[in-house]
């Protein structure tokens, strides 16, 4: 599955997706505004036994 999120700048976009996909949220060195397009994956459990790899963008 895939999924893209959208929105204005510098409102934490990728701030998200990273404390979704690694836990924490990054350091106060990541700070700079993205420029052009993030990637991120997590495996996730829908049901007992079945896991489905979703990929943000």
């Amino acid at each position: 599955f895939r999924l893209i999120v959208l929105g204005d700048s510098t409102v934490g976009k990728s701030c998200l997706l990273h404390r979704f996909t690694e836990g924490r949220f990054p350091g106060p060195l990541h700070s700079d505004p993205t420029v052009g397009v993030d990637f991120f994956s997590r495996l996730v459990e829908i049901e007992p036994g079945k896991r489905i790899k979703l990929q943000l963008w």
